[in-house]
């Protein structure tokens, strides 16, 4: 599915959604005894032609944490059959974001509320933007931790949450 650029006004009320989705989803991942803590919002940054002990990987952290995947445009389709192959109870929906300005809100917000039902998005992005669109989701949807893919088969955590953020958040809605 492409997501199409919003206007101005559609931009600016897609803002206030995501803020607000962003601040509930902060509230419900706080610890609680009954639970023994929240699971964290991991960003994955798919190396292009990731294979199968890659998407094993993936699919393990799928397991445990709330997971985002993003890859190159051309990597996409492997990456999803392969997670839908390992993960058959998991709702793993591809989409394709190949605006030139990257992130914007209002894909902010279909992929929280993605998140927020339980499904595993697999983003598509051109690959000179994979890294831009990581950090912007992470900042975006206050992700706990992102991994990228080191060769075939390892992930390697680059950035874990602290208060700061990787991109400058004003540039939301530009």
């Amino acid at each position: 599915m492409a997501l199409e650029t919003a206007g101005p006004a559609s931009l600016a009320v897609g803002l206030l959604v995501m803020m607000f989705s962003a601040l509930l989803r902060s509230e419900k991942r706080r610890p609680s005894a009954s639970d023994g803590g929240p699971s964290l919002l991991t960003i994955a940054l798919a190396a292009p032609g990731a294979g199968r002990r890659s998407t094993q990987r993936l699919a393990e952290v799928a397991v445990q944490d709330e997971l985002l995947v993003v890859c190159s445009g051309s990597g996409a389709p492997a990456i999803v059959t392969e997670l839908r192959r390992r993960l058959p109870r998991h709702d793993v929906v591809a989409l394709d974001i190949s605006s030139a300005a990257g992130v914007q809100g209002h894909h902010a917000v279909v992929l929280n509320d993605l998140l927020e039902i339980g499904s595993l998005p697999v983003v598509a992005v051109p690959a000179r933007h994979a890294t831009d669109v990581a950090a912007q989701l992470s900042d975006f949807l206050g992700a706990d931790r992102v991994l990228r893919a080191a060769g075939r088969t390892e992930l390697r955590e680059v950035w874990r949450r602290t208060d700061r953020h990787l991109v400058e958040t004003s540039s939301l809605g530009s």
